[in-house]
């Protein structure tokens, strides 16, 4: 039993525990990639600006968040995925996520942490060796039922937490379907499948 306990202590662990958000601010960033179009419209783009979990299900989901800014020096109102596409090096139009789809495949799962309240039944052991050499139980300390509420809680918190100021940014910067009249320039950030650095184009319809 006690092995038993040790192994599914081990695992929970091995998953890691919640970690927060930090905003991303399209803004502020230097960029590493500029693409331009003849007509005078140009994307600067970066990858790389999620961390920790946000960044690692990036990864596993071949999901990636660019932050991005376009300048439209052209004379057309230009909106982001109809008038306006965003293509790989071979000219195949990318797939733009939209808010709901970016936020569901890169959030923490909260429901996770609730693997921690396995530690509950925990407990703290003491003994000592009695005037015969035999080892005996002095007294058990229930460590779990501190451990494993209390971790859980802080993970649901830390994660619930995070999660909600990341569905803020996507609200508040996803540049799909945003229109971007003669003069503009804009910031903010766009989610694609399967992004290969150095390769995105513009073509306007």
């Amino acid at each position: 039993m006690k092995e038993k306990l040790l192994c599914i202590i081990i695992t929970i662990l091995l998953t890691g525990c919640a970690t927060g958000y930090k905003n991303i601010k399209p803004s502020k960033l230097s960029y590493v990639a500029e693409e331009s179009h003849e007509t005078g419209i140009k994307i600067f783009y970066k990858p790389d600006v999620l961390i920790k979990k946000y960044a690692k299900k990036e990864r596993k989901k071949d999901v990636n968040v660019l932050a991005v800014k376009m300048i439209n020096s052209s004379e057309e109102v230009l909106v982001l995925n109809d008038n306006l596409k965003i293509t790989d090096i071979t000219g195949n139009n990318l797939q733009l996520l939209d808010n709901n789809e970016i936020y569901k495949t890169l959030k923490q799962n909260v429901a996770t942490y609730l693997l921690y309240l396995l530690l509950t039944p925990l407990k703290f052991y003491t003994s000592s060796t009695n005037q015969y050499g035999q080892t005996q139980q002095d007294s058990s300390f229930p460590l779990g039922l501190i451990l494993g509420p209390g971790i859980t809680a802080t993970n649901m918190i830390i994660a619930s937490s995070a999660n909600k100021q990341f569905k803020n940014d996507i609200n508040t910067l996803n540049l799909k379907n945003k229109t971007i009249k003669p003069g503009d320039t804009l910031h903010g950030i766009i989610g694609i499948k399967k992004y290969q650095y150095g390769s995105l184009k513009l073509k306007i319809n």
